[in-house]
């Protein structure tokens, strides 16, 4: 009897924490929308009673302790220290309401995706902002309106930081930005009127290696992969409240001899371990201290190319990657290793034949602008709690990509499917402005994906010349007919990086060039019509060769350049 009564309870409080945490998901909403002056959206909230509704309700419902549910085909849930550990527990959670109102990776509004509470506390803790790989954010940033001060830090440490990652807040409220080259580690000033590098690190010296993405962890711990020596790791500052302190270097994962290859890229499960691949087709993970690790080999036929692009993680421990031959989900559950499934698709494209490259050769074959050298974009995830959801890639195809989407769990009982497709496959569309014809190459650069819409733009490679292909486009999954469609498309703008998309502003941003003249943009999210346009200059300071756009809490953006930052503020 003791036990179905605590069994009732333990059921009971799940639902009630569930609605609870939608409660505050709604009022947070809403609190937003008021700080982004954004009146349509206010409109839908014009009923305020329920708001305060939903307040009231919260203060009802907080005594339930916190059980968290996640689901991935059938239902999972997290220990009550797990939770403790992971959400601050919901009995502070007003506290942490109040925190997320501060953060990007919090969870914003019926079509935001979770916090992973081992990611730093930060607006941008890791490269496409979060684990699904999204590029997306709830902050405002730039807007027409505004003037701008433009600052340029060449850092002079080879080359670019395809990563601009920002730290948390120290003490003085001050934040740095952290990048890694090919061969350092290093922070700069963010939020400072001065726009320095304030301290680097070196981690080798072959300028080949790409160290695929950078992890901002609590307390401004930072993971960084060393593909060359087959590396991970987990640098520090000497004094952890003082942003100018020195960076040092606190631990090392060497990859055991039982996990061959290099590390390709990395990220960050919701249980605090780290994922990481390797060329050789090997899946591992490691604990959070680096003394535990597993492994798992994946499909992979000779001349299947993995490392091509970084990968995304949802909550449920699905890891989702794309190789040259096939779209596969890795499941990390309960401390082990499973396949989930894996899909084989020809991102290549037809008529391209069996390739065998290695490393090197399948890198300049991209920099060169080649066909035939598969998806170029990591997987970007869509849809969360009762939503469609779905992983997306754009494939290697011509004369025109696809933007191509799988579901990522159970296949609906219903589906039909796409002919001449396996059953996973969602939709196979055209992307009118992405193309590797001509002047044009492959898309090389993510998608940036809010609720069911994604926005993807023509890429133009590292040295694009003054009057480069141009393109952006907007599609938008459609639950009840379940199709990918095309909402927008315009010629007029190019944009060279991963495009980002600001709610609050409801613009999405990227950098290209016009007449020789390098520009920022920020397209209305709805149209695709230029409603923000910043030109910059002619330099290769402000040459974006496939990185990110980073979004501050205070509104100041970021890009990485040729030759190191670029930081825009609004005054």
């Amino acid at each position: 009897m003791h036990q179905n009564w605590h069994n009732f309870l333990k059921s009971f409080c799940i639902w009630v924490n569930h609605l609870r945490y939608t409660l505050a998901k709604y009022v947070h909403h809403f609190m937003q929308v008021i700080q982004a002056s954004d009146r349509k959206s206010v409109n839908s909230f014009r009923h305020g009673s329920w708001v305060m509704v939903g307040l009231i309700t919260m203060v009802i419902l907080h005594g339930c302790n916190p059980v968290a549910e996640i689901s991935n085909g059938s239902p999972e849930r997290f220990t009550h220290s797990q939770v403790q550990a992971a959400a601050s527990t919901l009995s502070d959670s007003e506290t942490r309401i109040q925190d997320e109102v501060q953060l990007t990776q919090s969870v914003l509004g019926p079509l935001e995706i979770p916090v992973n509470p081992y990611l730093a506390n930060s607006p941008w803790p890791i490269f496409h902002r979060n684990t699904y790989a999204q590029a997306s954010t709830p902050l405002r940033g730039l807007e027409p309106q505004d003037s701008f001060d433009v600052d340029v830090l060449n850092t002079d440490i080879d080359g670019t930081s395809p990563w601009t990652q920002l730290s948390e807040a120290y003490p003085d409220g001050s934040r740095v930005v952290w990048g890694a080259t090919v061969t350092h580690v290093f922070k700069a000033t963010a939020n400072q009127d001065s726009f320095e590098l304030i301290d680097s690190y070196r981690i080798d010296r072959n300028r080949l290696s790409n160290h695929w993405n950078l992890i901002v962890l609590p307390g401004n711990k930072i993971i960084v992969p060393d593909p060359w020596q087959r590396k991970i790791y987990k640098f520090a500052e000497a004094d952890p409240n003082d942003w100018r302190s020195d960076i040092i270097l606190e631990d090392t994962f060497d990859l055991p001899r039982d996990i061959p290859g290099r590390t390709a890229n990395i990220n960050l499960a919701y249980d605090g371990w780290l994922v990481f691949l390797t060329t050789e087709g090997y899946f591992g993970a490691v604990s959070d201290d680096f003394n535990t690790y597993k492994s798992l080999q994946i499909p992979q036929e000779d001349g299947e190319i993995n490392f091509h692009n970084g990968m995304a993680l949802d909550e449920a421990g699905g890891v989702y990657i794309v190789t040259t031959d096939r779209m596969l989900k890795v499941n990390w559950r309960n401390q082990a290793l499973s396949i989930g499934w894996s899909v084989p698709y020809d991102f290549r494209g037809p008529g391209c034949g069996d390739i065998n490259r290695n490393v090197v050769q399948e890198l300049f074959a991209v920099i060169g602008g080649d066909t035939c050298t598969g998806s170029g974009t990591t997987p970007s995830l869509m849809g969360t709690g009762r939503d469609d959801k779905l992983v997306l890639v754009a494939d290697g195809h011509t004369p025109a990509n696809h933007m191509v989407a799988f579901w990522r769990d159970t296949i609906p009982a219903d589906w039909r499917g796409i002919p001449g497709y396996d059953r996973r496959i969602a939709a196979v569309t055209d992307l009118p402005h992405s193309t590797p014809d001509g002047d044009g190459f492959t898309a090389e650069n993510s998608p940036t994906v809010h609720g069911y819409d994604i926005a993807i733009a023509q890429y133009n490679g590292f040295k694009p010349g003054c009057d480069p292909v141009k393109g952006v486009q907007k599609l938008r999954w459609n639950p009840q007919r379940r199709t990918l469609d095309l909402v927008w498309a315009t010629d007029n703008v190019n944009f060279n990086n991963v495009p980002t998309y600001s709610k609050g502003s409801n613009l999405v941003y990227g950098t290209g060039r016009r007449d020789c003249i390098y520009h920022f943009w920020g397209l209305n999210w709805d149209t695709g019509d230029i409603e923000l346009e910043i030109p910059l200059g002619d330099g290769p300071e402000y040459l974006d060769q496939g990185n990110q756009v980073t979004i501050n809490d205070d509104r100041t953006t970021f890009f990485a350049s040729s030759t190191g930052l670029v930081r825009i503020r609004p005054e």
